[in-house]
């Protein structure tokens, strides 16, 4: 005859800590390899002589790896995970607290409740979204999941659940960050930070951070249609460091909202927040060209004239239009804008039938420009005697035009993000 092996007597340990557990919060915990369910438990079981029992066809061997299925209270199903996986994720819960009803948070977890694009989600590679890197001195992984969490235990423990509110819904999503060492709660929100920003930045995903709702919402599959490669699409590692953080709240605050003037203004803010670093990047090599020329060591009036003249260029491009031109020109590449440009943007619709025409690409860059600036002044003032300038965005084109600054606000966070942080200017 069988009985039960645990794999240590550790994991025998943690076994009955869980049972335990699930019996104080009214979680149903099943086994099926060893038949242990709801329906077995009466007033006189005692786990000890269960598992002690030696009428078992064979052995049966409990691991980490060992599938068990979890119901929690009022949930209609079931979650079939490992054993291993929930035991950690009540260890975390026991740690941990759920702020505002938006996030989970504890030393080692930080669980974000979001709102996405789940049809799309499904059609990607887990691998494809999922990110394991050093943050400072601490290994983490961050990931989207869904189901049984450590934010849904949570809610079970302190009771924040009704017939009509179970604490686990099949489709809520998070954003999980998991790192090997204790990590603050500000830690833990700038990689949040960096990985929605990388996210939207590589996949057609619009992932905002919401409260946790206390129905479900039913998505539509025909309401997205998009073709994505399981295989192909990775995302780049999550950026971090000065000015890192602050930078990607503006940018990713445009995702939380469908106002187009809203987000025409946050990303020109992001492309604002970068123009002084690229400004002084400019000067300092301009003055530094000038400094290795032959003639600092005789100068003479046409030198002096010559550094004169530097001063007043790098003057003008402290100006709101110049300094805009100038980020754009440095970080930007026009093969990837044009595609997005709205029809208003002529000098882009042209250079998509001529892409090597040199003269036309510095023209696009000066339409641009002045169609942010302008723009954003007819969006920022909103005075009824505001005088246009003739570069603004029509009314009709607003979305598109959003839609380009987009690209435009992805390239400039890259550029600043390769900068020395010693360069970064903020």
């Amino acid at each position: 005859m069988g009985r039960v092996l645990f794999e240590s007597e550790e994991l025998k340990k943690r076994f009955y800590e869980t049972f335990l557990y699930c019996e104080e919060n009214n979680i149903d915990f099943m086994v099926d390899s060893i038949d242990l369910d709801p329906y077995s438990l009466g007033k006189d079981f005692i786990l000890t002589e269960f598992l002690n029992k030696e009428d078992f066809e064979e052995d049966v061997y409990i691991t980490d790896n060992t599938e068990i299925r979890v119901i929690l209270p009022h949930s209609e199903d079931d979650e079939e995970i490992s054993f291993g996986y929930f035991y950690q994720a009540i260890r975390n819960a026991l740690q941990g607290r759920i702020e505002e009803n938006k996030q989970f948070i504890s030393p080692y977890l930080y669980l974000v409740h979001v709102s996405c694009d789940f049809i799309l989600l499904e059609k990607l590679n887990q691998h494809s979204y999922s990110i394991k890197q050093q943050w400072g001195d601490t290994d983490i992984h961050i990931s989207i999941t869904q189901g049984l969490t450590s934010f849904g235990l949570r809610l079970t423990m302190d009771g924040e659940y009704d017939e009509y509110y179970p604490p686990v819904l099949s489709n809520e999503t998070f954003i999980e960050v998991l790192a090997k060492d204790k990590m603050d709660p500000q830690t833990f929100e700038e990689i949040v930070q960096s990985y929605i920003f990388e996210l939207q930045a590589t996949f057609p995903l619009n992932v905002q951070r919401s409260i946790r709702i206390t129905g479900i919402d039913y998505y539509d599959d025909e309401d997205e249609v998009a073709v994505l490669n399981k295989q192909q699409i990775k995302m780049r590692p999550l950026m971090r460091g000065k000015g890192i953080s602050s930078l990607l709240k503006i940018y990713n605050s445009c995702n939380e909202v469908q106002d187009n003037e809203f987000r025409i203004l946050n990303y020109t803010k992001v492309i604002e927040y970068v123009s002084q670093t690229v400004i002084r990047k400019e000067m300092l090599d301009s003055v530094l060209k000038k400094l290795y020329s032959p003639k600092v060591l005789q100068p003479n009036a046409t030198y002096i004239l010559e550094l004169e003249k530097l001063y007043d260029e790098h003057r003008n491009n402290k100006k709101d239009h110049q300094a805009i031109k100038l980020t754009i020109e440095t970080c930007c590449d026009l093969a990837d804008i044009i595609d997005t440009a709205p029809v208003f943007l002529k000098k882009h619709n042209e250079l998509k039938k001529n892409r090597d025409n040199k003269e036309l690409r510095s023209a696009c860059f000066d339409e641009l420009a002045n169609a942010v600036s302008d723009t954003r002044n007819m969006l920022a003032h909103a005075k009824t005697n505001y005088k246009l300038k003739g570069n603004e965005c029509p009314n009709d084109q607003l979305s598109e035009f959003a839609d380009c600054l987009k690209v435009v606000a992805i390239q400039v966070i890259r550029w600043f993000a390769r900068q020395h942080e010693d360069s970064r200017i903020i």
